[in-house]
């Protein structure tokens, strides 16, 4: 089944510390973005991508159209951006895969059985190398490539198995991002 990729604007040029208060610099951010998911959507099995902003677009934001599956949405009114990605995944349920790092719309997409993602795992994904990578960092001192690593921390409770193992949430994670 093929999975409807609903993407927070604001919240991915947020987590790529783009986000500024100048209007005519954000306006570029955002058709960055566009261009930027436009082109890493070809070739990729999301029959819709819809990259939603806040606030109605002005004149000369007319022009911001996505392409192919791409679709950008404003929303509209008094309604804000989290409301449009929750109706979104309201109508797509567990078909869609939502990119945001708000709580609030995490836990609402979560409970309408959509799939959230991080906006850093996104943008890890989009190639962005300096954001946070979706895999569990090492451990201190790993990476001095003597292959001597540090034992895990003391486990306090009932955990059993492998303590490097991904816990299910975090592989059911992987499985979607390994996706894009």
């Amino acid at each position: 089944m093929a999975r409807i990729l609903i993407l927070d604007g604001y919240n991915i040029i947020g987590a790529r510390g783009a986000m500024r208060r100048d209007r005519d610099l954000l306006a570029r951010e955002r058709a960055s973005l566009v261009r930027e998911i436009s082109a890493w959507a070809q070739g990729k099995d999301f029959p819709e991508i819809h990259l939603v902003f806040d606030g109605y677009p002005t004149d000369r934001d007319l022009l911001l159209t996505g392409s192919g599956t791409v679709r950008v949405v404003f929303s509209e009114g008094a309604e804000n951006a989290d409301a449009v990605i929750v109706a979104l995944a309201g109508r797509f349920r567990e078909r869609a895969a939502v990119v945001s790092s708000d709580r609030e719309v995490i836990r609402e997409i979560a409970r309408l059985g959509a799939e959230p993602v991080s906006s850093r795992d996104f943008l890890a994904r989009l190639g962005r190398a300096g954001e946070r990578s979706p895999v569990r960092p090492s451990a201190p001192g790993a990476d001095s490539g003597k292959g001597d690593e540090e034992p895990p921390p003391p486990s306090y409770g009932k955990k059993r198995g492998n303590p490097r193992r991904l816990s299910k949430k975090e592989r059911a994670q992987r499985r979607l991002l390994d996706k894009f």
